[in-house]
């Protein structure tokens, strides 16, 4: 209905609160079979619009006006697609529609952002990818231990008044805060 009214629609992740795969390919994928469902229509957005809307048109939501299309002066973000892959064969003959049916993350090959090559042969060329995956094992093991110290506290209704005295021996219900300090947990 947005794009009949010419109205411009972008495609994104909202982190990993919500949503843990972070896979542009499987929103991509999602909006064309969402949108198939809804219209009973196979070709109801053609898939090089939806490539825009997660390309050019997530760029200015964001008001990001240096990054919507790969041309001189602005900055070179691309991703290059392994298309030699399972999931990629036998190609399309229409290569959008490959990538939003067929394609998924494990799929790019190398990733360029304002110039700088940051993967290449699927392999982190700035990052230690082995220190980012031991640092985040090791957040979610100290995460999980707090969820277990705050989950110890029952939770206090502030509409029990002087009864949430009583009950709970509390007389300020106030907001439990959690600081995570990088070298050690500690609940305030």
């Amino acid at each position: 209905k947005y794009l009949d009214k010419k109205i411009p629609v972008a495609i994104g992740t909202d982190g990993p609160a919500s949503n843990n795969c972070l896979d542009m390919f499987r929103e991509m994928f999602l909006v064309a079979g969402l949108s198939n469902l809804l219209t009973q229509d196979a070709a109801s957005i053609p898939t090089m619009e939806i490539l825009n809307m997660a390309t050019v048109n997530g760029a200015h939501a964001m008001g990001l006006k240096d990054c919507d299309v790969l041309a001189v002066g602005k900055n070179a973000d691309i991703i290059l697609i392994d298309t030699d892959s399972a999931n990629m064969v036998p190609n399309s003959s229409n290569l959008s529609s490959n990538i939003i049916y067929s394609a998924n993350g494990s799929n790019v090959d190398t990733t360029i952002c304002d110039g700088k090559i940051l993967m290449e042969n699927k392999k982190l060329v700035v990052l230690d990818e082995q220190e980012i995956y031991d640092k985040a094992r090791k957040a979610i093991k100290e995460l999980k231990e707090l969820n277990s110290r705050v989950e110890k506290f029952t939770p206090v209704n502030p509409y029990l008044g002087s009864g949430a005295e009583k009950e709970y021996g509390v007389k300020n219900i106030g907001n439990v805060e959690v600081e995570i300090n990088s070298e050690t947990m500690e609940l305030n």
